[in-house]
């Protein structure tokens, strides 16, 4: 787990970023 996220940390925050991002707006949508 530590290699892993040590090795891809910058890909995976873009990626979490991202998906958080698409998250609240689907969420504003069913909000809506």
């Amino acid at each position: 787990m530590s290699k892993i996220t040590f090795r891809a940390d910058d890909d995976l925050v873009e990626r979490l970023e991202a998906c958080d991002a698409s998250k609240s707006e689907v969420m504003r949508e069913a909000l809506r």
